[in-house]
């Protein structure tokens, strides 16, 4: 019986460790400009709900600076683009 309790947890503990993920952001070490530029050329491949990702990372980023502002105004053409009509006037 002791036996299978230990086999259980191990069980238990490798099942749980392979649920885990390992989500790191791409754009972690990415300047504000890089993500901008990445954003706007996943737009021009008609990506646009990648591109919207990434336009709200850089609002995050660069907030309050041109490029957030740019980035905020492309992210409502992009949530327009991808039939998104009331997140774009929402935007």
């Amino acid at each position: 019986m002791q036996r299978f309790l230990s086999l259980s947890m191990v069980w238990v503990v490798l099942l749980i460790g392979a649920c885990a993920t390992d989500d790191k952001d791409a754009t972690a070490k990415m300047s504000p400009e890089e993500i901008y530029a990445e954003a706007k050329d996943i737009m021009k491949g008609n990506i646009y709900d990648k591109a919207i990702v990434l336009f709200d990372k850089l609002e995050g980023r660069a907030a309050g600076t041109p490029l957030a502002q740019q980035a905020q105004l492309d992210k409502a053409y992009a949530q327009y683009k991808n039939g998104d009509r009331v997140a774009a006037l929402m935007t």
